[in-house]
């Protein structure tokens, strides 16, 4: 059990891997990176260290790949939550050379922008994921878990913080800082989170749900009650799919459940699904965005909101949207609130001549 672990730690460590090639995106994703959110989000704010990072290249891999995998990788650890990553850097030294210029590179940057990196992983997040322990009562939870998975996969790319809340957590009162739940395929739950949730629902909260929800009790036993529906609730029908949690999030946007922020989206206003954001606003009115395309293909990315144009820290570049996003292309922009043009008078109005006429 690690979150009766966790409290005993002075930090957490873990190991991490990632494949560079995948089926459906550039790279291995969700994993590891849904590891680190699911730690981060239980961690009782302790250091999380990643130990030991094995980063799978395909044989005959440019070096060009291999400095823009390593360098996203990074990346996404580090905004997931990570405070410590240990690369293992194996093989003849110059056959990793473009290994080893990202892992400097990425360092060099991290050190000029540290309190930035602090506000993303310090950040409260407003959506959560539903995780559940009781679950485990039917095949080891591998429904559940692949379900909050995929949630976590679809979700994620509409642009907000995504975390999860286990049933420890709920017990905790974590759902007083949470604004949408998401819950995937749930098979059980402790009598008292299932009351707070319900209690959640009642009180007029957003939720994102697939089909019949908690049949059962952490015994098996089958339940009397069941999760009512309200106007707030997004009911994702389909096959349990990542693109289906995306609908979602894009349902409960849209009824303005969250706070508006920059994020990208198509031509029609909809989330690109396989390009992820995060974004922390600033006192001035603009912010930084992080932005990483997760496709194999270039995607064209507007963006929401006025804010639409900023420096670039990673390639020490202005930029504007829309743009034209590479695969494996990663941004961290300062985003620059526009000037907005004054009206001067630059000369008096004509004023009316008054004047009495003489009298004879």
């Amino acid at each position: 059990d690690r979150e009766r672990t966790i409290p005993y730690l002075d930090f957490i460590s873990m190991n991490v891997s990632l494949n560079a090639d995948d089926a459906v995106y550039v790279q291995g994703y969700p994993d590891p990176v849904v590891d680190v959110v699911w730690m981060r989000s239980v961690a009782m704010g302790k250091p999380i260290v990643i130990s030991c990072a094995n980063l799978n290249y395909k044989v005959g891999m440019t070096n060009s790949d291999k400095y823009n995998h390593t360098r996203s990788f990074l990346w996404e650890m580090v905004l997931s939550g990570a405070q410590i990553v240990a690369v293992n850097v194996s093989g003849v030294l110059r056959e990793n050379i473009a290994v080893w210029k990202a892992i400097s590179d990425v360092n060099d940057l991290f050190s000029k922008i540290n309190p930035e990196l602090r506000q993303f992983q310090s950040s409260k997040s407003a959506v959560r994921v539903l995780f559940s322990d009781s679950s485990k009562i039917l095949d080891g939870g591998a429904p559940h878990l692949k379900s909050a998975r995929f949630a976590y996969e679809g979700s994620s790319f509409s642009g907000y913080d995504i975390c999860f809340a286990t049933e420890k957590e709920i017990e905790k009162g974590v759902l007083q800082d949470t604004k949408v739940l998401i819950m995937p395929q749930t098979l059980s739950l402790e009598d008292d989170v299932f009351n707070m949730i319900t209690d959640f629902i009642r009180n007029g909260n957003y939720i994102i749900r697939v089909g019949t929800q908690i049949p059962y009790d952490p015994k098996g036993m089958s339940r009397r009650d069941v999760v009512q529906p309200t106007s707030n609730t997004v009911l994702v029908r389909g096959m349990n799919l990542p693109t289906e949690y995306l609908h979602g999030m894009d349902a409960v946007i849209s009824k303005k459940a969250l706070n508006p922020l920059p994020r990208p989206v198509n031509k029609v206003g909809y989330p690109l699904e396989g390009v992820k954001s995060r974004f922390v606003p600033t006192s001035d009115g603009g912010g930084y965005l992080y932005l990483l395309n997760l496709r194999k293909e270039e995607v064209f990315c507007r963006l929401t909101g006025y804010l639409q144009k900023g420096h670039n820290l990673v390639n020490n570049t202005e930029i504007e949207f829309p743009q034209e996003v590479q695969p494996l292309e990663l941004m961290f922009i300062k985003m620059v609130p526009p000037d907005y043009e004054k009206i001067v008078q630059t000369e008096p109005l004509p004023t009316k001549k008054t004047g009495k006429k003489k009298q004879k």
